[in-house]
């Protein structure tokens, strides 16, 4: 298991990351209890280039794709042990994505680990390179006016973001393999200043 959020989460087969239900149901709650004491975070998402070639193009096929994420998780793992808080956690976002929350306190920290990150996955050899997408979150992006469930809605949110430049930064490169393992980061408005429905 990646950080000390979720210790009794139940943990993907493939990876040995939390799994994503479990995240989902919990991490709203943990984010904005964390935000709220004045503890900032880095969220991360991280995307596998190409694994769907990997899948196609290797005679085990997706068993050669779940090899693939079998080791990244173990390479994710090994560096969170190695921050200097273990707060957060590290869970399965979709067939080839993780996500990251890690507690830390500036931007240039969440980037400087992100590449170490990166930089892990080359040394071992993995055939594939992983690209993030990230944001820091402080306490300062947090809703003004609370209501039942805004920390569904916050979660929601963050998530949107930081998943929307990931996305558009694959499709833009798409085709373009030196553009592979790229770092991206966003500054997150603050919630509530972007039209979003407060229930």
């Amino acid at each position: 298991m990646a950080g000390s959020w979720l210790p009794n989460a139940q943990v993907c087969p493939h990876t040995g990351l939390v799994g994503w239900p479990d995240f989902h149901r919990d991490a709203p709650e943990l984010i904005a209890r964390s935000l709220m004491a004045g503890r900032n975070l880095g969220l991360a998402i991280g995307d596998v280039d190409g694994l769907k070639s990997l899948a196609e193009n290797y005679d085990l096929g997706h068993v050669a794709a779940n090899v693939f994420m079998g080791q990244l998780g173990g390479i994710i793992r090994d560096w969170f042990c190695d921050q200097k808080t273990n707060a957060g956690c590290a869970a399965c976002f979709g067939g080839d994505e993780t996500l990251i929350v890690l507690q830390l306190d500036t931007l240039d920290s969440l980037i400087g680990a992100l590449r170490d990150l990166q930089g892990r996955v080359k040394t071992a050899g993995l055939s594939r390179t992983v690209s993030f997408a990230a944001a820091l979150l402080t306490a300062s992006h947090l809703p003004e006016t609370r209501w039942p469930g805004w920390e569904t809605a916050f979660y929601e949110y963050v998530l949107r973001r930081v998943d929307r430049i990931l996305i558009s930064m694959k499709h833009a490169r798409r085709g373009d393999a030196s553009y592979n393992g790229f770092l991206t980061w966003i500054s997150v408005p603050p919630f509530g200043t972007c039209g979003e429905v407060e229930e």
